[in-house]
């Protein structure tokens, strides 16, 4: 078994075998090693579990290697994200306040920009739209994919 491309451990992941080799040897409790290792009892005893189970390289990270969620898809461009973003905020009204001040003292309502939306109003499907709308532009410019 591999630790997910890696036969190395981090220290922390070397301290967390450490702990877990006290608790089977009757060192440690698994409160207590969950206290060291700052995590949930509970936790510990998985932990431990899938230790006993398939030794020390199951406990290693088993994201280790894997892009982060938050990260970009592989074949998504930055440019492309923020031609997306900008076609969206097109669509926004950016003023920031709707009522201007007036010199006589009475303040007076801004008049809302034709074909503008709201920042709220903004929803799921102006940015299928915005998606859309790529789309048709790169088929225009580099031809349908077959």
């Amino acid at each position: 078994m591999t630790a997910h491309g890696s036969e190395f451990f981090t220290m922390n992941e070397v301290n967390r075998l450490k702990i877990l080799q006290d608790v089977i040897d009757n060192r440690l409790t698994t409160r207590l090693a969950a206290l060291r290792l700052n995590i949930p009892d509970r936790h510990c005893r998985r932990l431990l579990e899938r230790y006993r189970r398939s030794g020390p390289l199951s406990v290693a990270n088993r994201r280790r290697g894997m892009r982060g969620n938050h990260q970009l898809q592989p074949g998504m461009r930055l440019g492309r994200t923020l031609q997306m973003i900008k076609l969206v905020q097109e669509q926004r009204d950016n003023t920031r306040s709707q009522v201007l001040p007036r010199q006589d003292g009475e303040a007076s309502r801004r008049k809302k920009s034709p074909g503008k939306k709201s920042q709220r109003s903004l929803n799921q499907g102006d940015i299928l739209d915005a998606l859309t709308q790529l789309q048709t532009q790169s088929e225009s410019i580099f031809g349908k994919p077959g």
